[in-house]
């Protein structure tokens, strides 16, 4: 089974993080850049769920009947197909974010779209964390993805009323 997640929206506002920086040239939009999309993932995954609209693509090579696929941040389908031919309604249903099939098939591709969550402070937190990783980025990586403390507690007080309960 392989998955795939394509983002439809990007709500990284590179101007407005330049200007909480404080940065006037363009000398470093790429580093800038690559810390909000890792702010995005930062944030996401704090509050265990979606901040960006995002269709996901699910490839199974053979499903059998009565067999439950999970459907991560389910929102709503968008189609159901088994070599490239859309399998009926009456063949699979979706409950608690799950799939069930009733009949089997092969090169089996579900496309849906994931639930997003509007978060108000969303710009905030990310110039908060991008800020706190320009400003430590000799001392600090980016694969632990951590911030320092005083950006954590102000970060998950924005997000606290966000989270989504883990399943």
């Amino acid at each position: 089974m392989t998955i795939e997640n394509i983002y439809l929206e990007n709500p990284i506002r590179i101007n407005l993080i330049k200007q909480h920086l404080r940065v006037y040239s363009e000398d470093e939009d790429e580093l800038i850049e690559m810390y909000a999309n890792n702010a995005l993932d930062y944030i996401e995954e704090w509050v265990n769920g979606n901040v960006r609209e995002c269709k996901t693509t699910i490839s199974v090579d053979t499903v059998r009947i009565n067999q439950e696929i999970q459907l991560p941040r389910f929102r709503n389908v968008l189609s159901v197909k088994s070599n490239n031919t859309t399998i009926p309604d009456s063949d699979y249903m979706i409950y608690d974010n799950c799939i069930i099939f009733w009949k089997e098939y092969t090169n089996v591709v579900i496309e849906y779209m994931q639930t997003k969550i509007n978060i108000k402070y969303l710009q905030q937190c990310i110039n908060l964390i991008v800020g706190d990783w320009y400003e430590n980025r000799e001392n600090s990586t980016l694969e632990k993805q951590s911030v320092s403390t005083n950006v954590s507690t102000c970060v998950g007080r924005m997000l606290a009323m966000h989270a989504q309960a883990i399943k």
